[in-house]
């Protein structure tokens, strides 16, 4: 019997080779990437492989092709573990990680990778499919709590991750991400029966769950109780409101307001004090504010509405202006009169300028001397129609100059 180097198990090797050192294949690759010289070796192989887009696709292909199938899947799934229980192999992979992630270009390179590999819808479903399958498996739970109470466990540890959270928490593109995750989770059926399920049978959540319910049932019949006081004090109410208005329909308002309030201040009721006491609290105070604000209202007057003007001389006013800019308007140079238009119409220097495909200075004097020349005109004289015409002919023009 000899003991494997790879994995520590007693294993007997065949009679024409004496001297194995593994047990299997996998321990042989194993031990194989221990050696400096292989490594070395097997990484300028797979360079070579990998040279080419053909050969990339061809082992993109071989891979799901294993992976599919699912003897191979728990084949390989087991060689990992096993590959992951020994501490040489995460320290050379934590170290390759840390080199990595050293050299920027890489880390952008890795981000957007990431970031095409989230756009596919199909990755997005396998990882999720995978998550959810992963928590419903005992043994994943068991190793995941594992390692994250390894984790808390190391201060620096503890820190990195209490830190990355924070950080994490601050970024709205994150929060929009998880925010979005969590809505599509929650989106499907049968992940909500999963994990009503599992809180059902969790005890833990099972009695957080009562607190919970227990806590608002008892809310909400406070609630019930409280509307229901307040309502057998509304005729009470009523004969306070009239001391204070003096009129029925001031009276009822003040009622109105009062309850409102009422509701709206639930939480500072004390149980057990006096209701009707506190309610005439807050109908007194309003009544107090309600006087304060008294001096802005005036009541309608026929005599007063009459005076009122109706504004149809201003818009006739208005209409005449209107015409008139328009008359100006049509006496300056096109490529000025374009200028203003856009600018009246609220573009930019730059957008008109774009639009007009010169630079945004020749905008801004053709702008400057527009506006000169209407100011030094004597609009008045140019009389145009009188009437709203020129408002449409004028919208009808900064539409075909933007077009």
């Amino acid at each position: 019997m000899s003991i494997c180097e790879a994995c520590q198990k007693e294993f007997e090797p065949p009679a024409r080779n004496k001297a194995r050192r593994s047990c299997s294949r996998s321990c042989a690759v194993t031990l194989s990437w221990r050696d400096p010289k292989n490594a070395a070796q097997r990484r300028a192989n797979i360079g070579k492989a990998h040279s080419t887009p053909e050969a990339l696709a061809r082992l993109a292909i071989h891979n799901a092709r294993r992976w599919s199938d699912p003897v191979q899947h728990e084949k390989l799934s087991e060689q990992n573990r096993r590959r992951w229980r020994d501490p040489a192999v995460r320290e050379n992979y934590g170290r390759k990680i840390r080199k990595f992630y050293s050299n920027p270009e890489a880390r952008a390179k890795a981000a957007e990778h990431r970031r095409k590999f989230w756009r596919d819808p199909e990755n997005r479903r396998r990882i999720m499919a995978a998550m959810v399958a992963g928590q419903a498996d005992p043994n994943y739970r068991a190793n995941s709590s594992r390692a994250l109470k390894a984790r808390w466990a190391d201060p620096l540890a503890r820190l990195k991750l209490i830190a990355g959270i924070r950080r994490n928490a601050r970024k709205a593109s994150i929060k929009s991400k998880l925010s979005f995750s969590a809505k599509n989770l929650w989106a499907d059926p049968e992940f909500r029966e999963k994990m009503r399920l599992a809180m059902l049978n969790s005890p833990k959540m099972a009695g957080r769950g009562q607190r919970i319910w227990k806590t608002r049932r008892q809310r909400l019949e406070k609630a019930a109780i409280f509307n229901k006081d307040l309502a057998v004090l509304r005729p009470r109410l009523k004969g306070f409101a009239w001391k204070l208005a003096r009129s029925s329909e001031a009276a009822e308002d003040l009622i109105s307001i009062t309850l409102l309030k009422a509701l709206e201040a639930r939480s500072q009721f004390k149980p057990g004090s006096n209701l009707f006491a506190w309610a005439c609290m807050i109908m007194k105070n309003t009544w107090i504010s309600e006087g304060r604000r008294s001096w802005r209202k005036v009541d309608w007057s026929e005599e007063k509405a009459a005076i009122i003007p109706d504004g149809k001389h201003d818009r006739a006013e208005q209409a005449e202006e209107l015409a008139n800019v328009m008359a100006a308007m049509r006496g300056l140079p096109e490529d000025q009169r374009k200028a203003l238009l856009l600018i009246a119409a609220g573009m930019s220097y730059d957008e008109a300028a774009q639009k007009l495909g010169v630079a945004e200075g020749t905008i801004k004097s053709r702008v400057a001397r527009a506006r000169s020349a209407l100011v030094s005109r004597d609009i008045d004289k140019s009389l145009g129609p009188r009437h709203s015409a020129a408002a449409d002919e004028l919208i009808a023009e900064i539409q075909q100059v933007l077009r």
